[in-house]
């Protein structure tokens, strides 16, 4: 997945483009569109793994990279209940490492997408 391309130059004002002109706007849909495609694989994964709702909940900010005292902030929990539902979804992931679940994560990703499973 990733961001597409150019997603750092969505303010043009000032360089012969409104903020309001079709590539800022097509930028915001191209984001709506990436977003969208994440969630669909953070239902999928979270599907295939059995993860209860709090799990499921976690799963974006590791899926994305995040740290657990990240995680724990955005959720307004603690690192330690965040540090059980980590461990969880690892042992119903079959992975040892936030890497390992970035790595499945993306591959649920390629699937969705028509990409299929790599070799």
């Amino acid at each position: 997945a990733g961001f597409p391309a150019g997603a750092g130059a969505a303010n043009t004002a000032g360089r012969g483009q409104r903020a309001g002109d079709a590539p800022a706007a097509d930028m915001a849909t191209a984001a709506a569109a990436e977003l969208a495609t994440f969630d669909a694989v953070v239902e999928e994964a979270s599907r295939r793994w059995g993860l209860t709702p709090r799990e499921r909940a976690v799963l974006p900010g590791l899926a994305r990279g995040r740290s657990m005292a990240h995680i724990a902030a955005e959720l307004v929990v603690s690192k330690n209940t965040v540090h059980t539902h980590v461990r969880n979804i690892y042992a119903k992931a079959d992975v040892h490492s936030q890497e390992q679940l970035m790595d499945a994560f993306e591959e649920i990703a390629r699937e969705l997408a028509g990409g299929g499973a790599r070799a």
